[in-house]
C-alpha cells in the first residue's frame, strides 16, 4: 500500500474498524494504515470471529475478506446481518477474487478488489462512514476496483 502517506481527514471521534482477513501480512498492512489514519482497529482471522466480535460490540465499519477459513466472508456477513438491530454496520468486501453480485446478495455494502490502493480504500470508507449506518436502496456500489497485478 504505497499511498499510506496520503492525508486522511481526522475523525471527529475515534471510529472503530473491524478487519476480517486471514492473510497476516495483508491484515497487518491494513491495520497499520487505518491506525495512521486515526482509527481504532481490531483484526480477526476468520469469519466466525468477525460474527462473534460484532455481537460483542458495535463497529463503525467492517472490512471483510471473502475467502477465509472456519467461516467465509459471505457467511459471516449473512450472520452479522441476521443479528443486527436497527443500526446497520457498513461491511465492505475486500477480496482478491470475488463476485460483486454474491457480495451484495450476502449483505455487503461495497466491494473493493485486492490489491486495494489506499486512496480507493479511503474513498470507500469515507462514503460509508459518512452515512452513519444508513443505507439507501439500491446500495451504491463501488466502481473503484483495481484488477490484480496492477
Amino acid at each position: 500500500m504505497p499511498d499510506a502517506a496520503i492525508p486522511h481527514p481526522a475523525p471527529t471521534s475515534v471510529r472503530t474498524v473491524l478487519v476480517a482477513e486471514d492473510n497476516e501480512t495483508v491484515a497487518q498492512l491494513m491495520s497499520d494504515l487505518l491506525r495512521v489514519w486515526g482509527y481504532e482497529v481490531e483484526v480477526v482471522s476468520h469469519g466466525l470471529a468477525a460474527v462473534q466480535r460484532c455481537a460483542e460490540r458495535a463497529y463503525d465499519l467492517v472490512l471483510m475478506d471473502c475467502h477465509m477459513p472456519v467461516m467465509d466472508g459471505w457467511q459471516a456477513t449473512r450472520a452479522i446481518r441476521a443479528s443486527e438491530g436497527v443500526r446497520r454496520t457498513p461491511i465492505l468486501a475486500i477480496t482478491g477474487e470475488g463476485d460483486l453480485q454474491s457480495c451484495l446478495e450476502a449483505g455487503m455494502d461495497d466491494y473493493l478488489q485486492k490489491p486495494v490502493r489506499p486512496t480507493l480504500l479511503r474513498t470507500a470508507m469515507m462514503r460509508w462512514l459518512d452515512r452513519g449506518g444508513r443505507r439507501s436502496s439500491p446500495p451504491p456500489v463501488s466502481a473503484m476496483t483495481v484488477p490484480s497485478g496492477t
